[in-house]
């Protein structure tokens, strides 16, 4: 049996064609969980696309523009949560 990496087909959301990769490639490259990759693939920040077999494929496009955002947003609540110069954290609400 022959492991899947990446495929190429188009992409009903970005209308090109685009590489796809598993779920667990994707949940590699980007540096997170697979539930995170869930996450992100049920708030339909993600472009996926079902195979035969059941599972689905994830748009590398949309990958990266995801990650590139939350790991922006990321930084930025990082850096809004940096201490005081008297060492006391901001409240969040």
């Amino acid at each position: 049996m022959a492991l899947l990496i990446a495929a190429n087909f188009f992409c009903e959301h970005c209308q090109k064609e685009r590489m796809f990769l598993p779920i667990h490639f994707a949940a590699l490259l980007a540096d997170v969980t697979r539930q995170t990759i869930y996450r992100w693939m049920n708030r339909d920040w993600l472009h996926c696309r079902p195979i035969p077999s059941g599972r689905r494929l994830i748009c590398l496009q949309s990958l990266l523009q995801v990650h590139t955002v939350d790991r922006l947003l990321l930084e930025s609540l990082v850096r809004n949560l940096a201490p005081d110069k008297a060492g006391v954290l901001p409240k969040l609400i």
